[in-house]
């Protein structure tokens, strides 16, 4: 039908809407992730292309602009030129805040007026998809969905540019390279910092347990010394120790049957997690390896895997739910037999873990009966715990598996004996112990970190509050902020651990120096929690930017005030912001894109992520100058994608996961000329269906509490 059509988020969903519905709702028109890009700062006010130390935020949002790189320019032009007769547009992007901002930022920059229907599957099968337009809602029932996703890329572009561009002049002065700072990023980079120095800085305390071996008439089995306090003497653990020998004593014993619920539904920071303790797995290749399993052709078999939730809608009615906890797809679970043998060995373990956690959900709880004894020798308590199953239930799907609770002595199985049985103490030993350092993140652990940022938070009444937030960063761009800093040379894999470099703690210590709240997730997870109150229309779109820049004006001035001091710059020439591969610049990007059409090649793969391969490419096709040297394009300053990373933007296969704080020094001289009227967001505004972020007001700027001061 000419009058309508379809948006999907890439080819291959486009593929499986076609294959799903054919033609019934229009031409099938995919795009290729992000279509539509933010403005740069000099495009708003060309005073801004000199790098100095101020608030980058122009009057109402940035305005926007088409992307470039791969085929987006083509796919962009193909659904503007249909957008000119459709009287209506079914986005059918994925359905998260992303999938949500990728559909609609088209409309919003074409203006268009016509119909808009929002298509929500969180599979993509054939059935699914077509019980998805079935129920296909108005597009303006999603408008806060958007504000929301809209929100948080103004604030980031804000926030990290403002304060890339201050901590580069102010605190680099000299140094190589450009000082990234992030609003997700450098809190992220703080979090494994600060672990390193408190192992770095550990003492270990050494300490003593006593543990005895107690008969009764039914059997033997261990009791250990229960003190309110570790025993740091020797001397007094032998006392201890004497006393137990041959003693005999009324044993006080409870028993008490017990019942466990299932554990969570996964959702990918969990399967993150779990897979990077199990396999060894990066929180990339976990998400790699789900998305293969979501949308891989003739596959198809889990639900959506980006969500943060681990619960479904209540009576499993998933139809009516933008998302909810992974779990296999119930469409495809008969073809499953001819899935399987086409999976890799990696899709296996994964498919097998999601599968065996919705299993246990649907099963009954784990029953067990738990018997306590416990021994006053001499007054020293001793006490022994154990478990004896009743009912496996859920534990059925699990039988390798042992909690950490139940690991040790307090999962011995204790033989029959009542309250008030004589029990008998002998060969009771002195074991030694030390103190240990908390462990080391790997990926998966610090995912849940980035989650459960509230924990950093001292403030109780800000915990319980923050504990109901989603943490900093979201479920699909966290792996790529992890590996963005592992490819900024700040953070290095060590076996299965994340550790920072000297790089990272430098910039680390000098941040924090300059002004804590730059490196304070606390302060990250408060913003973020502001953000999605959009969503829940508890907080108006432009409120929460109001709010972000607030902090970054806060942070921007504490800079300026420690420069005017005239001390030297905390970095000097001898600080690089960044090792490894960098993140090619924009005409490098473009070089590449103009030859490869010239050419009528494709371009190399990762190069709009990689300089190295950027290079490369130009040093073979580019034609040469005298002397044999490459006729490269000059570069240009960073760009917002450059040292923001990709904040906000997720790494999917079909979208740029431009990132990384090494990026051109700051332009020396201003543009002269004019200064326009700055746009507002997109072209001007029209009263098409939905949201239109031109008729949004401003509010009054919120105060959030930093320890005794607000920010």
């Amino acid at each position: 039908m000419a009058d309508q059509i379809v948006i999907t988020e890439k080819t291959s969903q486009a593929k499986d809407v076609r294959a799903a519905v054919g033609s019934r709702y229009g031409n099938i028109l995919p795009a290729e992730g992000h279509l539509i890009d933010l403005q740069e700062p000099e495009d708003a006010d060309p005073a801004w292309k000199r790098w100095t130390p101020i608030l980058l935020r122009p009057e109402g949002l940035y305005g926007t602009r088409p992307a470039m790189g791969g085929n987006k320019a083509a796919k962009l032009a193909a659904i503007r030129e249909a957008l000119r007769t459709a009287k209506r547009v079914w986005l059918a992007t994925d359905c998260d805040r992303e999938g949500q901002l990728i559909g609609q930022e088209i409309l919003e920059h074409y203006n268009y007026r016509g119909e808009v229907m929002r298509v929500l599957f969180t599979a993509q099968d054939s059935q699914t998809i077509r019980d998805a337009f079935g129920h296909a809602k108005p597009n303006s029932e999603y408008a806060r969905l958007y504000a929301a996703a809209v929100a948080r890329r103004q604030a980031d572009q804000i926030y990290n540019l403002s304060l890339t561009r201050t901590a580069t002049v102010i605190l680099g002065q000299g140094a190589r390279g450009v000082i990234g700072v992030g609003r997700v990023k450098t809190p992220t980079l703080a979090i494994v910092c600060k672990r390193e120095l408190e192992i770095r800085n550990f003492v270990p305390v050494t300490y003593f347990e006593i543990v005895a071996t107690a008969k009764v008439a039914a059997g033997e089995f261990k009791m250990r010394h229960a003190p309110n306090e570790k025993i740091l003497k020797r001397e007094n653990a032998e006392t201890v120790a004497k006393a137990a020998e041959g003693f005999e004593g009324r044993l006080g014993v409870r028993v008490e049957d017990k019942k466990q619920s299932p554990p969570k539904l996964h959702d990918l920071p969990s399967l993150q997690k779990l897979c990077s303790s199990r396999f060894a797995w990066s929180a990339a290749k976990t998400l790699e390896v789900a998305q293969e399993l979501y949308d891989g052709q003739g596959k198809k078999i889990i639900t959506y895997p980006r969500a943060e939730v681990r619960y479904l809608p209540y009576e499993k009615g998933l139809e009516g739910a933008s998302h909810h906890a992974v779990i296999p797809n119930v469409n495809t679970v008969d073809t499953l037999r001819e899935v399987w043998p086409r999976l890799s060995i990696d899709e296996k373990k994964l498919f097998d873990v999601i599968a065996r956690a919705y299993l246990a959900a649907l099963m009954p709880d784990f029953r067990y009966r738990q018997t306590t004894a416990t021994l006053d020798v001499k007054g020293f308590p001793f006490k022994a715990t154990g478990r004896q199953p009743i009912d496996l239930g859920w534990r059925a799907a699990f039988p390798e598996w042992q909690p950490a609770d139940e690991k040790g002595d307090g999962g011995q199985l204790l033989p029959a004996m009542r309250d008030g049985e004589t029990a008998r103490l002998h060969n009771p030993t002195v074991e030694t112990k030390e103190t240990k350092p908390p462990p080391r993140y790997n990926e998966g652990t610090l995912i849940e970190a980035m989650q459960n940022a509230w924990r950093f938070v001292d403030d109780e009444v800000l915990r319980d509050r923050l504990k109901e937030a989603k943490g900093i960063g979201t479920p699909a761009t966290r792996a790529e902020i992890i590996g963005g800093l592992k490819r900024q040379d700040f953070l290095v894999a060590q076996g299965k651990n994340i550790v920072p470099t000297e790089t990272g703690l430098k910039l680390f210590g000098v941040l924090k120096e300059a002004d804590p709240a730059l490196v304070d997730p606390g302060v990250t997870a408060q913003l973020e929690c502001l953000l999605d109150d959009v969503v829940v229309g508890k907080q108006e779109m432009v409120g929460a930017i109001d709010a972000v820049c607030d902090v970054a004006l806060r942070i921007i001035g504490k800079l300026k005030d420690g420069s005017s001091t005239g001390g030297a710059p905390l970095l000097g020439p001898g600080f690089s912001g960044a090792g490894g591969d960098r993140t090619p610049t924009p005409a490098m990007r473009r070089f590449v894109d103009i030859l490869a059409r010239q050419k009528r090649i494709k371009p190399p793969p990762g190069y709009y992520t990689s300089g190295a391969i950027c290079r490369a490419f130009l040093e073979q096709h580019a034609p040469k100058k005298a002397g044999g040297e490459t006729a490269a394009p000059a570069s240009k300053a960073a760009t917002p994608e450059q040292v923001s990373g990709t904040e906000g933007a997720p790494v999917r296969k079909r979208r740029r996961a431009a990132d990384t704080t090494a990026a051109a020094p700051p332009p020396k001289r201003a543009a002269r000329g004019k200064k326009p009227r700055r746009p507002a967001f997109g072209n001007p505004p029209v009263k098409a269906p939905g949201l239109h972020l031109h008729d949004v007001g401003r509010n009054t700027p919120l105060r959030i509490p930093y320890g005794n001061k607000e920010l």
